[in-house]
Parts: structure tokens; C-alpha cells; sequence
């Protein structure tokens, strides 16, 4: 079943606004030194919601698409293809990660680098095979490269030297769980939460 935008919402918070009034934390649920067994932590809605499932009460559980609805051929995680998905298959709520180049664009991407999830050139990769990034920016991160424009001479490529012209980060292509370049772009957030939007949902129905 599929909601307008905003019986969504209302049903999200009518969701969190029930597990207030009937979730109580015993002070064995925690380790002793857990946040969740402070006085401020016990008021919190997310420890509360946590103490019912560390304690096998999942009546208030609920399923949230993470990088939005990805494992078919062709369907790259956190992509807009991604979140179409998530909303055909009535998922109500879906996370998507967000990174911001050189240029000041947030783009949709789950990693720090492109290696994994794009068609990008590659570049050494620094912290992982998931490269989730680190104190030293060599020029391969997000934050190192532009969006709009090609970056110079300051990408670092595998043979230890740097790429002359690295590709602007708009022409690359998602690729999907199974390593195959997807036909889907690397978009901007925005384009993102135009879909979000009820005109940009509005179409999908």
C-alpha cells in the first residue's frame, strides 16, 4: 500500500509518539556505563526504542531501505534508481548517504571514494576495500575532486604518480552490487529531494 506524502509523515510520527508512553528501560538492559542507562540517555527515544529489542519486544519494529532498494542487476545502492525503487516496493522510509566534492556539490555515494561504487578511474585505495576515508587527504576522496569540472594533476593514480586531467565526477556511472557500470549517473542530492518532494513523488504513483 502506497501513502501520499503526508499520511506518511503522520504515520511515522503517530509511529514514535506510541512507543513514548508504554516503554520504561530496567536498569539491566544497558551495560552500566551505557549512555542509555544515564538520566539523560533512559529520556531519549532511541534508547528506549533499543531497550525493546535488546529485550525481544519487536511489536514497534519497522523496515527501513538502507541505501534504498539495490540488490537487482542494474540497481546501484544509493542512487536515485535506488530510492524509485524503495518507493515501488512501499517501503515509507529509505536512507541514501551523501558526500560533498571539491566543488561544493553534495552527490549521492555511500563511499568516500569512488573505487567501489562508480566507474571512476581507479586511485590507490587508502583505508580498506571500502575506502570509508581518513585524516589524510591524498586527492582521492570525494572532497578532493569536482563535480562540474575535471580535477588536474592531483589525483593520485595506482601507478604512484598523479592523473594529468581526472574526469569531472557528473560523468561517471554507479555501479551495482555485482561490479557492473549501471546506465545511471552520479547525480546531485538535489535531484534527490526533488523526487522527495510531492510534485517529484507525485510522478511515480
Amino acid at each position: 500500500m502506497k501513502y501520499p506524502n503526508n499520511a506518511r509523515l503522520v504515520y511515522i510520527l503517530l509511529i514514535f509518539s506510541s512507543l513514548l508512553p508504554r516503554i520504561t528501560i530496567a536498569s539491566d538492559t544497558f551495560p552500566a556505563d551505557h549512555y542509555c542507562n544515564t538520566e539523560v540517555g533512559a529520556k531519549q527515544i532511541s534508547c528506549k526504542v533499543l531497550a525493546r529489542y535488546k529485550t525481544g519486544n519487536l511489536s514497534d519494529a519497522f523496515v527501513i531501505s538502507h541505501r534504498g532498494y539495490w540488490g537487482a542487476p542494474g540497481t546501484a545502492e544509493t542512487s536515485l534508481n535506488a530510492v524509485e525503487a524503495a518507493y515501488s516496493a512501499d517501503y515509507t522510509i529509505t536512507e541514501v548517504d551523501v558526500v560533498l566534492t571539491q566543488d561544493k556539490r553534495l552527490v549521492l555515494d555511500h563511499d568516500q571514494q569512488g573505487n567501489r561504487t562508480t566507474n571512476l578511474p581507479p586511485t590507490p585505495p587508502t583505508a580498506g576495500p571500502f575506502a570509508l576515508g581518513n585524516d589524510n587527504d591524498n586527492g582521492s576522496y570525494w572532497r578532493s575532486l569536482n563535480y562540474s569540472s575535471q580535477t588536474s594533476g592531483t589525483v593520485p593514480n595506482p601507478q604512484g604518480g598523479f592523473y594529468d586531467r581526472y574526469p569531472a565526477a557528473k560523468d561517471s556511472y554507479y555501479k551495482d552490487r555485482f561490479g557492473d557500470v549501471t546506465r545511471n549517473s552520479l547525480i546531485p542530492t538535489a535531484l534527490t529531494t526533488d523526487l522527495c518532494a510531492p510534485t517529484g513523488a507525485s510522478r511515480l504513483r
